[in-house]
């Protein structure tokens, strides 16, 4: 089965048969290597062990996380002094919500080691990170400021150093210097190449999606549609400007047992190219007649199956989680009339300040929040193309607020499920229990496996005087949305 993963911006098919065949050939060539003391025999030994970390960077990236254990743990056997290797693993499980084990393989690194920290810096960042999982701020904090302090270059590291940084003084209540953590964090990022880069695709990226609005703003419904029974099912989906609550609703949904989630997936891929871009592409959409929409469709089902690890019963329904492809509604609703589409919505200035917050891995999307400005300029460019959506898709959508579902999460999700046809399970309550069991790769990875909790709903309010430039730009959907009673 083929998977794809995002590297450097560029998409490219990875094979996991290939990687499987990869590790055999290096398991039997690790049969054949001996206890040698002799300088060739350690360095033999330490290839195979870089050699096994490459395995497992590989297999995580795919999402084969526990095959990506395994391969580091391999790497470890074959040089136990080799700290860099210990950081990848104690990360990974950091990752997975394996905060136990991770804290545990961190107190052995102290005690195998006489100095471990003057042999690898980043485990003042390895071990910064574990303090704050496990609610130890202060100490969490100073470990990262002495990362930060003692850091010979302004490396990736450093800037998502800042960022929980930053996130841990929000926590202490330390608001002013959370948000200079925050733009240290962001300015950092910001200097590379690949961020400049990525600010260029963006203003393309804007430049279509300002073709869309113009478009579509000139429009009041979508061209109308030949009636006929499809062939296949339709998908759910899911979307949502970034950090408004997709990633909960995703866990939730995934824990019901006729459906299943496909976390941010690139499902349109072949697909939404030859309609976006500029107004003759927006005209073929419309113009789209049965046979190519057909051809669309089974090009999108192909694209569902190649991440898939099992092939679904007939009952059960993909959940097509991609925050962004709530730009896609007018493809999605010509390739799919009776989808069901439910859109996450959360108060836009939580929503900015939360996107300005994180160290994304870096997409032209992404780029945008790397400024207050950015981020709520793009913000109103995405959102004012979804309300003419909105209008021209009105029995298609349900908006679910994240508020909502903190403050009322039965009746929320017995909206959601009404709106599926589907009954209620008990298992939803626990969606949390279940999402431990999973790699999730957004940001919110440490927040959906745990209990619901309030202390994001309004936290705008503590930063008003940072977004009072941004303010202006975000009213409208502040308006729109429902929240303008939350001033």
């Amino acid at each position: 089965m083929s998977k794809f993963v995002r590297v450097g911006g560029v998409m490219q098919t990875v094979q996991i048969d290939s990687l499987r065949e990869f590790a055999r050939r290096l398991d039997e060539q690790a049969n054949g290597v001996s206890e040698d003391p002799s300088p060739d025999g350690r360095a033999l030994r330490k290839n195979m062990a870089m050699a096994y970390l490459r395995l497992a960077r590989d297999m995580t990236l795919i999402g084969f996380s526990e095959e990506g254990l395994a391969a580091c743990r391999k790497a470890q056997l074959f040089d136990p002094e080799n700290v860099d290797v210990d950081f990848f693993y104690l990360m990974r499980l950091e990752k997975l919500n394996r905060i136990d084990e991770a804290w545990a393989g961190m107190l052995a690194i102290e005690n195998r080691h006489k100095a471990p920290y003057a042999i690898c810096n980043k485990l003042y960042f390895l071990k910064g990170c574990l303090e704050y999982r496990r609610g130890n701020l202060d100490a969490a904090r100073h470990l990262l400021e002495t990362f930060i302090e003692q850091a010979p270059d302004a490396t990736a590291l450093v800037a998502q150093a800042y960022g929980l940084l930053g996130k841990i003084l929000d926590r202490l209540g330390r608001y002013d210097r959370a948000m200079e953590a925050f733009s240290r964090s962001n300015t950092l990022v910001a200097t590379t190449r690949v961020a400049r880069e990525m600010l260029r695709k963006l203003d393309d990226a804007q430049s279509a999606l300002e073709t869309s609005i113009r478009w579509y703003g000139d429009r009041s419904a979508l061209e109308p549609q030949e009636q006929y029974e499809l062939p296949c099912p339709s998908p759910v989906l899911l979307v949502g400007f970034p950090r408004s609550g997709t990633t909960l609703l995703d866990q939730i949904l995934n824990s019901h047992s006729m459906l299943v989630t496909l976390e941010e997936k690139p499902t349109l891929k072949g697909i939404s190219d030859r309609f976006y871009g500029d107004e003759e592409k927006l005209l073929s959409l419309r113009q789209a007649g049965y046979r190519e929409l057909s051809v669309c469709r089974q090009t999108y089902w192909t694209n569902v199956g190649s991440y898939l690890e099992t092939n679904l019963e007939n009952s059960v329904r993909v959940v097509d989680k991609l925050p962004l492809n709530i730009m896609h509604l007018d493809l999605y609703a010509r390739l799919f009339p009776n989808i069901r589409i439910i859109v996450a919505l959360r108060d836009p200035r939580d929503c900015i300040l939360s996107n300005y917050f994180q160290t994304y891995r870096l997409t032209p999307e992404m780029a945008a929040n790397l400024s207050l400005a950015g981020s709520a300029g793009y913000y109103s460019r995405v959102m004012s193309l979804y309300l003419l959506f909105r209008k021209m898709l009105p029995d298609n959508i349900l908006e679910v607020h994240y508020e909502q579902v903190v403050r009322n999460f039965t009746g929320e999700c017995a909206r959601m499920l009404e709106f599926l046809g589907l009954e209620w399970e008990d298992s939803l309550e626990y969606y949390y229990k279940n999402a431990r069991k999973r790699w999730i790769k957004t940001p919110s990875y440490d927040q959906v496996v745990q209990p619901l909790y309030d202390d994001s709903i309004g936290r705008w309010k503590n930063y008003a005087d940072h977004l009072r430039e941004v303010t202006p730009v975000l009213q409208p959907f502040v308006d729109a949305f429902g929240y303008a009673a939350e001033q």
